[in-house]
């Protein structure tokens, strides 16, 4: 039995947040996201990486675009790359912990790699918030950043996360891999 649009109840606006540690303009997968969720009436905030030249702040199509730390491509050593993971965490939790509390979040959307991005998270979650890990890759998070380093990288198992233990960390994770 079908409902009419007018017999249905109508559904409230929610308040959404994805976290990536990329660059929101260039990943597709992300924007179709975000772009989505606005277009059909909810509040999005995305917390991403900035590319240089480009606003800390913007509006896109709809979507509150939050750019917080500058990516470059230039890493030598593995370190590098693992302290501005760490320091998108930190960045990225602070952002959202500020967001949060002005205006509180009903989901929060967690791109990876890095899995351990979920943790940034935790406050909204504390608060009521769901949490979704979308995990963008099938490999754990050591493997991709060797390669991407493009070299073996012994540290690699310091980085990846038990599975497990993030997974844990959201209330709703997604595995994706494909597209």
């Amino acid at each position: 039995h079908e409902q009419t649009a007018a017999a249905r109840p109508a559904r409230s606006r929610r308040h959404v947040a994805m976290l990536a540690y990329a660059l929101y303009d260039n990943d597709n997968r992300i924007i179709r996201y975000a772009e989505t969720l606005a277009g059909r009436g909810d509040r999005v905030d995305v917390i991403a990486l900035r590319r240089a030249g480009l606003p800390r702040e913007s509006w896109m199509r709809g979507v509150h675009v939050h750019r917080i730390q500058a990516r470059e491509r230039n890493e030598r050593h593995a370190i590098t790359y693992l302290l501005r993971m760490l320091r998108f965490l930190a960045a990225s939790a602070r952002t959202l912990a500020r967001l949060q509390r002005a205006s509180p979040y009903d989901v929060v959307h967690v791109h990876s790699v890095p899995d351990f991005e979920v943790f940034a998270a935790w406050p909204a979650r504390r608060a009521g918030a769901r949490v979704i890990l979308d995990i963008h890759d099938i490999v754990p998070d050591g493997v991709v950043h060797a390669r991407v380093l493009r070299r073996p990288w012994r540290g690699a198992r310091l980085v990846t996360l038990d599975t497990e233990a993030v997974r844990r960390a959201a209330k709703a994770p997604i595995d994706i891999l494909c597209e």
